[in-house]
């Protein structure tokens, strides 16, 4: 024991303790890191389905949206349809005629009546 040294048996014994304990030093820092590693994995993941569940939910607003868009454009759709049939309806195409534009037939007779008699009537009787 020259100059406080250990003797040769205790010293080997002393780095082979501290090669253990680097070891497990090692270790745990690389676990660690796996964790820290697996845990932004994780937040990335939750981030990205969060997003895309979110997104979803718009696209099905959205389609819901355009279904009743269509349902509206469908019934107007089948009442022009109704009215191009009309068209070729000889009696719908006179009775246009005679309330949209005044016509008559050449043998007709048209009588100008004071409607507002009529309206002064029709607001007693009520």
């Amino acid at each position: 024991m020259v100059n406080g040294e250990l003797p040769d048996k205790w010293q080997k014994k002393d780095s082979a303790k501290v090669k253990k304990i680097g070891k497990k030093k090692q270790k745990s820092i690389y676990y660690k890191g796996v964790i820290v590693i697996f845990g932004i994995f994780m937040c990335y993941f939750s981030v990205l389905f969060i997003n895309q569940h979110m997104q979803k939910n718009e696209m099905e607003s959205r389609l819901f949206e355009l279904r009743e868009e269509i349902k509206v454009v469908k019934s107007i759709n089948e009442e022009l349809q109704k009215e191009v049939e009309l068209l070729y309806n000889p009696e719908y195409i006179e009775s246009l005629a005679r309330k949209e534009l005044g016509l008559i037939k050449s043998d007709e007779i048209i009588f100008d009546v004071d409607r507002s008699r009529y309206v002064y009537q029709e607001k007693n009787e009520e």
